[in-house]
């Protein structure tokens, strides 16, 4: 017959299991989770996202993705501003979009003259003048044309921040949601610079949101994204319409 345990075995065996529970503890308390736990953790939100979430897309929402069909009828990547702009008026004029964000830079002006429509405006020009010309290269100007389709459209455009010691400051980031008085003890990503994008594309009703790499979890799955940032004591949207 088996023996039961002595009270002095039953406090033995419950004081080392309130040992091994603190010891499990005090990591998360000093937030400093044991990499079996956040992998345990991780696998159950996952799981959780997949008997929850719907499989069905909403049919209002498009990716225009530049692929390799794109590229091999558009041509290489960077198109020019003009072709972007010729994309905008057909999106907004012909299917009569409600929105559209774009997840890349225009930090740098793009100085290649649409070199098809200047041929057409030089042939129907037997002698050209070089004021003349001059006027109608400035109007063939890429990010003029860029800048005339955004105008008045609600269009978000992309920016990045820096958090290097570089510092970078390349246009505007827009305007910030809170200051840091507002906020002040929430953890949010700090950043150092900002590049966006030109001024000259910067048009009324044109609005900004940062593109941000999401943050990798330990075991290499991309779970979590900012929806704020810090720049210069104000935080910045990850996207902002009013």
């Amino acid at each position: 017959m088996m023996k039961g345990f002595s009270f002095g075995q039953r406090m033995v065996r419950s004081g080392l299991g309130l040992l091994l529970t603190l010891l499990m503890l005090v990591p998360l308390i000093q937030d400093n989770r044991p990499v079996l736990l956040e992998r345990f953790e991780s696998d159950l939100y996952d799981l959780r996202l997949r008997q929850f979430l719907a499989d069905d897309q909403d049919p209002r929402i498009v990716i225009v993705d530049i692929d390799e069909a794109s590229l091999a009828e558009q041509g290489r990547w960077p198109w020019g501003r003009a072709t972007l702009a010729n994309m905008l008026n057909n999106l907004f004029d012909e299917y009569g979009v409600a929105i559209v964000g774009f997840d890349m830079l225009f930090a740098e002006a793009d100085r290649n003259v649409p070199m098809e429509a200047l041929q057409q405006w030089l042939d129907s020009r037997p002698a050209t003048a070089g004021s003349e010309l001059s006027e109608q290269l400035d109007s063939l100007n890429p990010d003029r044309l860029f800048a005339a389709a955004l105008e008045e459209r609600p269009v978000v455009l992309g920016y990045v921040f820096d958090r290097s010691a570089q510092q970078l400051k390349v246009g505007d980031p827009g305007s910030p949601v809170a200051g840091a008085e507002e906020l002040a003890g929430i953890p949010v990503p700090r950043a150092s610079g900002v590049v966006a994008s030109l001024d000259a594309l910067q048009t009324e009703g044109t609005r900004n949101g940062f593109i941000d790499n999401p943050r990798v979890d330990a075991d290499g799955v991309y779970r979590r994204v900012p929806l704020l940032q810090e720049y210069q004591s104000q935080y910045y949207p990850s996207s902002h319409w009013p």
